[in-house]
């Protein structure tokens, strides 16, 4: 089994991007499911084989569940009947006895367990984690009966003085029963006769209840000595149990969303070699969430090579929630999850770090500027020389722009020489440098702006649905920019349809001409 991290994520970061809502839409049958999910993580380099073979174990599950659903509906009732008896497994390891609830469980389970492996026989796969061994032996001793029924009590067949006992005590508590009677009919019947002997009679109970009781603990003892030797096939079953209702989960999620699966590449490490590829990715999150204010989500593809990828554009552009989307999609990946793409190439990586500005937590008075210095630190401190993944929504947007902008200059610069595939996201201007690979959103580069204008002067006193109205017109893919490609003026383009003042709008394209050429001296 491979040893699978945390995922590398706080919890307002799992959120935003959407791996909550993803695992939400996972719900596993049984306890031991529900264990594997809760237990979701990433799988290491070294663990590149065993993720492999999680996506060919999911794509025969996809075709399984597309060719058997009636075989598939009966497993999911019987799946959704088993009990946790890890807690009992762990009395008999600690050499506890159990109790007649403890067989009862233990005996229900190895029913259930029965009927899902005869059903999932009938599909025929073979999946090297789901491995069912023989049940009858081990059921045996808790139904020497073979009734199948699923209750449990202690049978004649474990002791022949039990069963004398019980009934010697069911005789006696007849002859009870009777000598009431016949004190209530017979009047005449001396009360300290029948005192003395009902008193007698219950004397006797009592001492067969005590040596049935001390039978029964013989038994137990006994059972729960013979079960011992099957712990270990007890958990080699909820294992298996386990495995076949997360990877039906897993199955399941890919077919709901269009899921693909991913080709896992080991990390280049050429700096020109196109090192990430997703193409037409979505993300189910934000797209529940746009399907709420009837919108669509947009699917972007993306092509980034090991080191630093620069995404400019203006704020409306899409910028985060392609950062979101593709980083979702890249942990999902490495989690042993199908993808939300039409296509997918991706790296293994040895680490993920994020840094969003809005999702800092600030609690230690840092400014959100102070907080992207320590994240960032932290991530050099922790895995300067080691290939893995960057994320960097807007950096230093949270201090003075003038510094801002250098300080991510020095950042991008320095980020060229480590072995990261690094995306980072910025609204400013930064000259394209020949070792980052650079994007700009479309974002309104192919709208006809006075078309959109006049559709604008319509509803221009209802600023929600002018702001909606502009985001349905943006064009949120990417595309990969040089020297020579023309600076983006969306912010410009957005602040002029929506009625700022001529004059305003011509100081800023001034003041951008004069920085452009700033810019060249530099």
């Amino acid at each position: 089994m491979p040893t699978l991290t945390p995922i590398p994520l706080n919890p307002r970061e799992k959120q935003v991007i959407g791996w909550n809502f993803i695992m939400q839409q996972l719900s596993p049958e049984t306890p031991y499911g529900n264990t594997l999910k809760a237990n979701t993580g990433i799988y290491s380099s070294e663990d590149r084989q065993e993720l492999l073979e999680e996506f060919e174990n999911i794509a025969y599950m996809i075709k399984s569940l597309q060719n058997s659903a009636s075989i598939h509906e009966k497993l999911g009732y019987e799946l959704i009947k088993l009990k946790d008896i890890r807690p009992i497994l762990r009395k008999l390891q600690s050499n506890q006895n159990l109790d007649e609830v403890d067989f009862y469980e233990l005996k229900y389970t190895l029913l259930v367990s029965q009927r899902i492996i005869g059903l999932y026989s009938q599909l025929d796969l073979s999946i090297k984690n789901i491995q069912f061994s023989d049940l009858s032996e081990s059921l045996s001793i808790l139904d020497p009966q073979h009734t199948q029924l699923p209750t449990f009590q202690y049978y004649p067949e474990y002791s022949d003085r039990l069963q004398n006992i019980q009934k010697e005590k069911k005789s006696l508590e007849n002859t009870m029963f009777q000598l009431q009677k016949k004190k209530t009919v017979e009047k005449k019947v001396k009360n300290a006769e029948f005192l003395d002997e009902l008193e007698h009679l219950k004397q006797k109970r009592t001492l067969l209840v005590q040596q049935e009781q001390a039978e029964i603990g013989i038994i137990r003892r006994n059972l729960s000595h013979q079960l011992l030797s099957y712990v270990h096939n007890f958990k080699s079953l909820i294992t298996s149990l386990g495995n076949l209702d997360w990877l039906l989960e897993k199955a399941k999620l890919a077919l709901q969303f269009s899921g693909c699966r991913p080709d896992i590449q080991k990390f280049s490490k050429k700096k020109e070699k196109i090192a990430l590829k997703l193409e037409e990715m979505h993300n189910p999150y934000i797209a529940s969430l746009l399907a709420a204010r009837n919108r669509s989500f947009t699917s972007l593809s993306v092509q980034f090579s090991r080191g630093v990828n620069l995404i400019t554009g203006a704020n409306m552009g899409g910028k985060t929630v392609l950062l979101y989307t593709t980083l979702l999609n890249i942990l999902l990946a490495h989690s042993g999850f199908y993808v939300f793409a039409k296509s997918a190439d991706i790296p293994l990586g040895a680490f993920f770090s994020s840094i969003f500005t809005d999702n800092q937590d600030l609690s230690q008075g840092l400014s959100s500027f102070g907080a992207e210095i320590v994240m960032f630190n932290r991530v050099l401190l922790d895995h300067e020389n080691e290939p893995g993944f960057l994320f960097i929504d807007e950096f230093a947007r949270g201090t003075n722009p003038s510094e801002g902008r250098m300080i991510f200059k020095a950042i991008v610069r320095y980020l060229q020489f480590l072995p990261w595939i690094s995306v980072l996201t910025t609204h400013y201007d930064i000259k394209p440098e020949p070792n980052v690979s650079n994007f700009q959103v479309v974002g309104l580069r192919n709208t006809d702006l006075s078309a959109l204008a006049q559709k604008l002067s319509n509803i221009q006193d209802d600023p929600s649905r002018s702001v909606a109205l502009i985001q349905d017109h943006m064009d949120y893919h990417i595309i990969p920019v040089t020297s020579n490609t023309s600076i983006p003026m969306d912010a410009i383009n957005i602040a002029q349809i929506l009625g700022l003042k001529p004059a305003i709008i011509q100081f800023a394209k001034e003041f951008i001409q004069n920085d452009l050429h700033q810019n060249v001296k530099e």
